[in-house]
């Protein structure tokens, strides 16, 4: 299989298992797999038969941005299920880096990645 991929987009959300955590916006990074047949847009040099990247990364940020969430677990899943939806892949691999979660223990970053794929 093919595959797009969008590297750390900077994405300020509300995010945190604390009320407090979540009272400002934080930083995270966000990267994505795209897995999706490319031959087509290889052989026409046309943007219909791809994947639009632009319309990717604003879906992350449109999904990021979207509630309030308590852990990147369930922000990666959301965007996951968004971009499957939106944009015709086969699969996607979301990444979510977030740079405050261990800075207290002096990691630069903890993060999570996922997995889906198109249900048949």
């Amino acid at each position: 299989m093919d595959r797009i991929l969008i590297p750390d987009v900077p994405v300020d959300c509300r995010i945190g298992v604390g009320e407090e955590e979540r009272s400002t916006a934080q930083r995270l990074t966000i990267s994505l797999e795209l897995e999706t047949d490319l031959s087509a847009a290889g052989r026409s040099d046309d943007l219909q038969a791809t994947v639009d990247y632009v319309s990717v990364a604003e879906t992350i940020t449109h999904t990021a941005l979207a509630r309030p969430r308590r852990l990147i677990e369930a922000l990666a899943e959301d965007i996951a299920m968004e971009v499957l939806a939106a944009h015709g892949i086969d699969g996607v691999t979301v990444r979510v880096d977030k740079p405050s979660a261990l800075e207290a223990q002096g990691a630069p970053y903890a993060a999570i990645e996922i997995k889906r794929r198109r249900r048949r």
